[in-house]
């Protein structure tokens, strides 16, 4: 009878260890992709009229991947939709990260649509990234803040605008499948002459976490 006991146990613990496995199964490296969709809410001063508000909707790709062992990773974005009346693609970017989990800073390129002009303005970007897991219980929480200078800048054009980018979001990451959903804010603040404009954005996300 103890050995049918025995038997059984080894049965049930060889049936439960790939489930255990899987839920705790690393990667080699960290990567994340992630569709969006936003709904923005856009802001402009000019020195002649008073603010006008518009409101749209705007879908997004992010993808990330990132080598824990050599603090090396990199970040993209595209984002598509109808801003300010004008249809397509509205912001391409792509950004060099250094650090780890918790603590990564960034630098690098963007394209964004500028209105009423309706062109695409380049950009060198810069800031910072913060991403605190909260235990094993799947949810994490990201901070992140970039400050955004114009190419035109750099040849001599100082009345090219500036601006600032600050997010923040919560995320729930599955146990056993790398699938996880988010839920965050955005803000963005443009400086130009002699126009201000902001947009602010509810951002949710779905996509694949694969993390080391």
């Amino acid at each position: 009878m103890s050995r049918s006991y025995l038997l059984l146990a080894a049965m049930a613990l060889g049936a439960a260890a790939p489930t255990e496995l899987k839920a705790q199964r690393s990667w080699p490296i960290e990567a994340q992709v992630m569709a969006t969709t936003s709904s923005v809410r856009r802001n402009t001063l000019t020195s002649s009229g008073p603010v006008t508000a518009q409101r749209s909707a705007v879908r997004g790709l992010e993808a990330m991947v990132h080598g824990p062992s050599s603090g090396i990773g990199l970040y993209g974005r595209m984002m598509t939709g109808e801003l300010g009346g004008v249809e397509g693609t509205q912001l391409t970017e792509g950004r060099l990260m250094i650090g780890d989990h918790a603590f990564r800073l960034e630098v690098g390129y963007a394209q964004r649509r500028l209105l009423p002009a309706d062109s695409m303005t380049q950009y060198v970007r810069g800031g910072f990234t913060t991403t605190t897991t909260m235990g094993i219980s799947g949810v994490s929480v990201r901070f992140r803040a970039l400050y955004s200078v114009p190419f035109a800048r750099f040849s001599g054009d100082a009345k090219q605008h500036e601006g600032w980018e600050g997010e923040t979001n919560v995320s729930y990451t599955w146990s056993r499948i790398p699938v996880f959903a988010q839920v965050g804010y955005r803000i963005e603040r443009l400086r130009d002459v002699p126009r201000d404009e902001d947009m602010s954005a509810l951002v949710i996300g779905l996509g694949m976490w694969l993390r080391p």
